[in-house]
């Protein structure tokens, strides 16, 4: 079907268009089909994607991104001129995203995301990806949890508790000037602002202030 909106002619195929975005998936900018419906992302490099500009001729026009690499920033640009329409900062984390084109701009809003927990229960761990709840249950000595490069994760929040009231769990990766200690029972939650992971919340059990 063709038709003109705004001086923009469409050819639609169908409803809305999907594209898969691999490891596989070589090169960047990406151009998007046109009328595109959703996109998924599970790439190992970052990407920019080119927005047909069809597709901004009307208000109400939306896609859906399934964000699913976020190690590696993703952008969209227009098709035409390369102007940026939605910026990598608009996706700060895994997870579903609604892009709504309206008032001349994409309006970003995460619909959900998958939340994973792991149970550490040797003396060492590094945290990878897709974890977002880490329990320490150690019992035998105080251990050790390394957190994933604080770069490769802009915007990723984890939350870390241990589990044994007589053990001690350190904290690997977190910023300097901040505590990276977790005494038993305690948690602490950290999230990275791409060059650091930064303390956000601390409990300690049995604390008085």
């Amino acid at each position: 079907m063709m038709y003109r909106l705004n001086g923009v002619i469409r050819s639609v195929p169908f409803k809305g268009t999907f594209l898969h975005v691999k490891s596989s998936t070589a090169g960047s900018p990406i151009a998007l089909p046109p009328n595109i419906g959703r996109l998924r992302v599970e790439a190992t490099q970052a990407k920019v994607f080119k927005v047909d500009v069809g597709d901004l001729a009307a208000y109400g026009e939306e896609f859906i991104v399934e964000y699913l690499s976020p190690q590696y920033p993703i952008s969209f640009v227009r098709s035409d001129n390369s102007a940026v329409l939605i910026p990598a900062t608009s996706f700060p984390s895994g997870g579903i995203y609604r892009c709504l084109w309206a008032d001349g701009q994409y309006k970003v809003s995460k619909t959900g995301a998958e939340f994973k927990a792991f149970t550490q229960t040797g003396a060492t761990y590094l945290i990878t990806e897709g974890i977002e709840t880490h329990y320490v249950n150690y019992p035998y000595g105080n251990a050790v949890t390394t957190l994933p490069a604080a770069a490769q994760w802009p915007g990723r929040t984890i939350l870390i508790k241990n589990m044994q009231a007589a053990k001690t769990v350190q904290i690997s990766g977190i910023s300097a000037s901040d505590d990276n200690l977790i005494a038993g029972r305690g948690a602490i939650t950290v999230k990275s602002d791409g060059v650091s992971w930064n303390v956000m919340g601390f409990y300690k059990r049995g604390l008085t202030y």
